[in-house]
């Protein structure tokens, strides 16, 4: 996590950008949980464990191997469900079938529910890790496992016959309203 930076970013933002910017099909937090995930007397400490919602599957444009993404009630009944990056769902299980066991993860037990297609190439927005490597739970148990709601990135999926500068520019100025930040200072916040 401390490759990535400090984020003053709430899920309110994600709420606001849902309800305000028109361009965004879709849109997610990502919160960070430092945690390896295990089971038995595996572990994947690589892993890039994120509290996230149901929307973050259609930004990534999510393809599965097994299973199924979480869903939005997954999300509101704070289910303890997983789905797995292909490349950690290797290193724990092999080729054995994942669906259905237990992971822990800080101590608390998860059900994998899914695990994603194997990737073609490996790439971060972030520079580091790979969202491959990632593994995905609902916002809600995230917040329960951590005690904390910190977001620390906000990903979003811009409709096709949308101009991407345009949007970027409707999501700027939305953020920065949103968070009370002059719209004359915000050169800084490219």
């Amino acid at each position: 996590s401390s490759g990535i930076g400090v984020s003053t970013l709430t899920n309110n933002d994600v709420m606001v950008l849902k309800k305000d910017v028109d361009s965004i099909e879709a849109v997610s937090p990502m919160m960070l949980i430092s945690s390896p995930i295990k089971y038995g007397e595996k572990s994947a400490a690589s892993a890039l464990v994120l509290g996230t919602t149901p929307d973050i599957f259609k930004v990534r444009d999510t393809k599965l191997d097994s299973g199924r993404v979480f869903e939005q009630k997954d999300e509101d009944e704070k289910k303890r469900v997983i789905v797995l990056g292909y490349p950690i769902a290797q290193s724990i299980f092999g080729d054995e079938n994942a669906i259905g066991k237990k992971v822990i993860i800080r101590g608390e037990e998860i059900e994998v529910i899914g695990v994603l297609e194997k990737p073609k190439q490996s790439a971060s927005p972030f520079g580091g890790q790979s969202f491959d490597d990632a593994v995905y739970l609902p916002f809600s148990a995230g917040i329960e496992l951590t005690g904390t709601e910190q977001v620390f990135r906000i990903v979003a999926k811009i409709k096709s016959d949308t101009d991407v500068k345009e949007a970027k520019e409707e999501i700027k100025k939305t953020m920065l309203k949103n968070h009370k930040i002059p719209i004359a200072t915000s050169g800084a916040y490219s």
